[in-house]
């Protein structure tokens, strides 16, 4: 389980049921993980049960990770699986590239990405309505670990 806890927000997410390359048997369509969310703030919380993500999304969102991590990143990237349970922006620059200076006035870089996680409606899961989460590279390598996890830990 990957977990964020910054007091006033917190968020928990895992995957189940990654299966590897080798393994789907109906190729890459129709091999389907689970994706799992918890979102618990002081002023609401929600689960987000029963997206699915394609076990290749996992696959490309572990190469994305690592690109970013490893500095290969050069512009802004968008990653959002088929079933939008989620989405990651990648800034491997900076949310605020552009716009934050040091004291002799370079500007400042700051690899971030921003995390959305979909806030659940009636129906199914709402196309407008999101909880973001900035992760620092610190933040970026642990969701790299857990994915890594994952894939290597596949049932």
């Amino acid at each position: 389980m990957f977990e964020l806890d910054y007091k006033t927000i917190k968020l928990k997410l895992w995957i189940q049921g990654y299966e590897a390359p080798e393994h789907r048997y109906n190729g890459d369509d129709d091999s389907w993980a689970g994706f799992h969310a918890e979102v618990i703030t002081t002023s609401f919380s929600f689960e987000s049960h029963g997206t699915d993500i394609e076990s290749s999304a996992v696959d490309c969102l572990k190469d994305l990770l690592e690109k970013f991590i490893n500095n290969q990143m050069t512009n802004e990237e968008y990653y959002s699986p088929i079933e939008e349970g989620f989405n990651i922006r990648f800034y491997p620059k900076g949310i605020e590239y552009g716009h934050i200076y040091d004291s002799k006035n370079n500007l400042i870089e700051k690899k971030e990405i921003e995390l959305s996680i979909a806030i659940p409606d009636e129906d199914w899961i709402s196309d407008f309505a999101f909880v973001k989460f900035k992760l620092d590279e610190e933040e970026v390598k642990q969701l790299y670990d857990y994915i890594c996890n994952v894939i290597n830990n596949e049932h």
